[in-house]
Order: C-alpha cells, then structure tokens, then sequence
C-alpha cells in the first residue's frame, strides 16, 4: 500500500511506502534459518506463514517439520528452487521483497558499518530489557531512508534474545511465545519515530 501525497503547484505526487503491519509481514529474518533452529525471527516467519495459508497451528518460535513443509510451500508459491523448505539468503531476499522490507544486502551487522569506500553506514542501536539485564543490538543501512528498518532489526534481535534469556531451555514454553508476542508492538512504539 502506498500513501499519495497531493502534487503541490506544478510537481509531481511523491510516494513514500508505508509500513505494513501485523501478522508477520515485518519480519526481518537476519540469518539462515532451518530444522532445529528457534527464536523469535522463527515465530514472526510462522505467523507470516500462517497469514498467508502455508502454516497451520499456533507459532512455537522452534523450526521444524511442520515450519520446514510450510516454507517449501511458500517457497514453491513464489517460484523458488529448489523448495526445500530452508531460508536459506535466497528466500529471506525474496520475503523481504514481497513485505517491502530491506533485503538481508541493505541492513548489515554492527561490523560492516563503513562501505568499502569507506563511506559510514547509518547505524540503529535498540535494546530490551527483562529485570537487570539488558540487550542491545545494532543494524546498520545503506541509506538513511532505512533506519526505522534497521532500528526494527535491531529491535526484534534484541527482544528475542531477552526472551530467550528469561525463558531459557530447548523446549520452550507458552509463556516464551507470549514473550515474543510483545515484540512488534513494542518494537514499533520505539522504532516509530524513525518512519
């Protein structure tokens, strides 16, 4: 969806994308995922997955069978091959694509913040807190236009990885998934000011 500013005397109307919203489309997946894996980038695919008829059940933030035969569904559903059901950077490109997000190339870790030319990045810090501890993570884009994104990124890494630190172990409870479900809402109130 794109908002349609009035062209002022003589211009042009100027498009600025909005941010879509709700059931996983602002998932940022930062890294491969598959089989064994879990954490809240996990849960956000599995409710983007569920949205979109390739996931049934409720999300478990845990990568396995059931989430590997809904993205090779998905990948099959958007012509990738080979559909193996692996996100792998191939198909997080192609997702963030279709939900009109960076691709996993436009928002790096901290370490690659200056460009080979050596021209410095914009880079997000955002953290979550659970009791004494604190998470920070940082993202970094290409372009300033980017930042609430790479602001989210951050945010989203650094909530999940506070959930997993209070809810610890591999066979991840419900108040974990509740943790998680958190993450969007409060992502966005800190993030908001950046779009």
């Amino acid at each position: 969806a794109r908002r349609v500013r009035r062209p002022r005397r003589g211009g042009r109307a100027r498009h600025r994308p909005t941010m879509g919203g709700g059931g996983g489309e602002q998932c940022y997946l930062y890294r491969d995922l598959g089989r064994g894996s879990y954490g809240g980038d996990i849960f956000c695919l599995q409710q983007a997955l569920k949205k979109e008829g390739h996931f049934s059940g409720a999300p478990s933030a845990f990568y396995g069978e059931k989430t590997e035969l809904a993205v090779a569904s998905w990948q099959a559903s958007m012509g990738l091959q080979p559909a193996k059901g692996f996100m792998g950077r191939q198909s997080r490109a192609a997702f963030a694509r279709k939900h009109k997000l960076p691709t996993p190339d436009e928002i790096t870790a901290e370490d690659a913040a200056v460009r080979a030319d050596g021209v410095r990045k914009t880079c997000m810090d955002a953290c979550a807190q659970f009791g004494d501890e604190k998470f920070c993570h940082t993202r970094c884009v290409r372009r300033e236009a980017l930042k609430g994104h790479a602001c989210r990124e951050a945010c989203q890494i650094a909530f999940a990885e506070a959930c997993d630190k209070q809810y610890p172990g591999t066979g991840k409870s419900a108040e974990y998934q509740d943790c998680l479900k958190h993450s969007k809402a409060s992502c966005k109130k800190l993030c908001g000011r950046y779009d």
